[in-house]
């Protein structure tokens, strides 16, 4: 099955290549939170994954809630995507995804934090006016 005709593999890699920095949202006890965090992809793996430190709020908020928005502007225009998110703490796991996006860092330090995009749309943007843009979803 090719990107095209796969709907979630091919959100994943807009969201893993473009621009690879996305806003993150998590539901937190005071309200919501965002704040940017760098998304990875690994070929065959329909989950993406964002690496963040062990002890950082994040995690905390998704261990709670697991539940995100991911956000940020592809070619012209705006995309977003949520879903559900899972905290791995597992040493192998995170060794391997720190040893392949993050080398150098002590992956005893850092989680990731394992996103599950349910939902998504992305916005087309025409001109500056708020009614000239166009939505397609591309998950439901």
């Amino acid at each position: 099955m090719t990107a095209a005709a796969d709907p979630l593999r091919a959100l994943r890699d807009l969201l893993a290549a473009e621009p690879g920095v996305w806003l993150l949202g998590t539901r937190a006890a005071d309200g919501m939170r965002t704040r940017p965090v760098r998304v990875f992809a690994d070929e065959g793996d329909a989950d993406l994954v964002v690496l963040t430190g062990a002890r950082s709020r994040k995690a905390a908020e998704l261990e709670l809630w697991p539940e995100f928005t991911l956000a940020g502007p592809v070619a012209g225009g705006w995309l977003a995507a949520e879903g559900s998110a899972r905290v791995v703490r597992d040493a192998a796991p995170v060794a391997a995804w720190v040893a392949r996006h993050a080398p150098g860092v002590h992956a005893g330090e850092v989680c990731a934090l394992v996103l599950a995009p349910a939902r998504a749309r992305r916005w087309s943007v025409s001109s500056g006016s708020p009614f000239d843009n166009t939505v397609a979803t591309l998950l439901p």
